[in-house]
């Protein structure tokens, strides 16, 4: 009775050991060996699948035929299938339509290779059904992991996929482990049901990855992975713990630094135990895991699996500041042009300097006035200045006259306007004004002097022209030429 009960005692402890290590074993995972998400695009079709990877034939067609398959972002309107985009909701990733053909067959076949052996890895694949009518065959697909010898690893049949309300995208997924020194390993996918009337299915995001002990890790002194300190003088110690549960006969460590919140990671020279100490003396976020894998083998990353990520946010004590504000404004409490220097704790309770350099401006003032004239004729220019940097020159009636950028005025036509040059700033802006009278009137004729005949000689006579009031000078046009007031037309005969 003793011995039975000393038997069954046993069985139960060696049980509980066998349960204990096989949760242990697949509590961490690694990055991925295989991640065939089928691409994304911006074209609705995809590139078809390498050679050797199905036996199914590429269809670039919404609804692929019967034995045939296609690679889309999304599907809509085939034959009577739900409508469906990609498994993670990317409008523009891709996925893998199958139309079953008549007869059972493989539709996927992939070798795998790098692996580690002797480790334990997990297979996941997301299937859609796309047979989800009244009387349609079911998908009913079989994954299988083989040696390059075509040795069985293992095997995962999802029975016949059952058709769901509003039908989603399925997860399925199984635990295989490598043979010592086998490193390559051959993914099988074969849908077990005929095609021809349903059996149509989604494929999408099949991933390997190595699995391993459970791994918690924590930073020595602190309840949470995420801490922010300050950056001082001073260095700052911190200590990362890990805790790994048993699952290898001997297991190697290496912790990793992430400085691009966690897109890639870098090994940590000499940070091989479980037990890491720095001095976190750089301001930035940083983050930090702990790998672990099976003794010799934690240089390849097929084999490694990791600690949830430990964040360090590194904070740094000197803020400089430098701004402007107008005339009667105050910023940071400060309303006068200067620099100031403020000692204060953040919110991170770092006891930190602050720099303000800060400058006060008033609105624009145009003490002076413009220099030009303050008349001028139609068809005339004349030029204008004002010493003020920086201004604009305006007309208030281009019909009138026009002020080019540099100052150079035009007149148009008979009216009165006035000229602004105008400086502004962030705080507002002056102008000083000219008025300008633009003189002219058009002619509608010809005047003719005339002079009797009282000349003793011929072509003795002239004309002497004048001109007074407003600015001169003044001009006339007799002709095609243009001369200036006063002037005077000799050697005219008599008429």
């Amino acid at each position: 009775m003793k011995i039975r009960l000393l038997l069954a005692t046993l069985s139960l402890i060696i049980l509980f050991s066998l349960q204990v290590n096989a949760q242990t074993c697949t509590a961490s995972l690694g990055d991925p060996v295989l991640n065939e998400t089928f691409g994304a695009g911006a074209s609705a079709y995809g590139p078809p699948l390498p050679p050797g990877i199905t036996n199914f034939t590429y269809q670039a067609k919404d609804c692929p035929e019967d034995g045939l398959y296609s690679i889309r972002n999304y599907t809509s309107n085939c034959y009577d299938w739900p409508s469906t985009g990609d498994h993670t909701g990317d409008p523009n990733g891709y996925f893998m339509i199958i139309n079953a053909s008549y007869d059972p067959s493989d539709f996927y076949l992939k070798t795998v290779s790098g692996l580690c052996g002797g480790n334990t890895y997990k297979f996941s694949a997301w299937i859609f059904n796309l047979a989800t009518k009244p009387n349609k065959i079911s998908p009913n697909v079989t994954f299988t992991i083989e040696q390059t010898d075509g040795i069985i690893l293992s095997s995962y049949n999802t029975g016949d996929i059952p058709v769901v309300p509003n039908e989603t995208w399925k997860n399925y997924s199984f635990y295989f482990k490598t043979p010592i020194g086998i490193t390559d390993v051959v993914l099988r996918m074969r849908n077990n049901a005929p095609g021809g009337n349903g059996n149509d299915l989604g494929l999408d995001d099949i991933v390997f990855q190595p699995v391993g002990p459970g791994i918690t890790a924590s930073i020595k002194g602190y309840s949470t992975d995420a801490i922010s300190i300050c950056k001082a003088k001073n260095a700052i110690n911190l200590t990362l713990n890990a805790s790994v549960q048993r699952c290898y006969d001997s297991t190697s460590y290496q912790w990793q630094q992430s400085v691009d919140t966690g897109k890639t990671w870098k090994d940590i020279a000499g940070a091989t135990d479980t037990t890491f100490n720095f001095i976190a003396n750089i301001a930035g976020s940083f983050q930090y895991r702990l790998s672990a894998s099976q003794f010799g083998n934690i240089n390849s990353i097929t084999c490694r699996v990791h600690s949830s990520p430990i964040n360090v946010n590194v904070v740094e004590p000197t803020t400089i500041i430098t701004d402007t504000i107008c005339m009667g404004a105050a910023y940071l409490g400060y309303n006068k042009t200067g620099t100031y220097i403020d000692s204060f704790t953040n919110a991170n309770g770092c006891d930190s300097l602050r720099t303000l350099n800060l400058t006060v401006i008033s609105p624009p003032k145009n003490t002076d006035t413009i220099a030009g004239i303050t008349s001028l004729c139609t068809g005339f220019t004349s030029q204008l200045t004002d010493s003020t940097l920086n201004g604009v020159w305006k007309s208030t009636d281009t019909s009138v006259a026009t002020i080019t950028a540099d100052g150079l005025v035009k007149g148009l036509n008979f009216g009165k306007i006035s000229i602004h040059y105008v400086v502004t700033n962030m705080c507002g802006g002056d102008s000083s004004v000219k008025t300008i009278q633009v003189f002219g009137v058009p002619l509608s004729g010809k005047d003719t002097i005339t002079k009797s005949p009282t000349c003793f000689y011929p072509f003795s006579g002239s004309i002497a022209v004048s001109a007074s009031g407003l600015e001169s000078p003044y001009h006339f046009i007799w002709g095609d030429s243009t001369y200036t007031i006063p002037f005077k037309v000799n050697n005219l005969g008599e008429g």
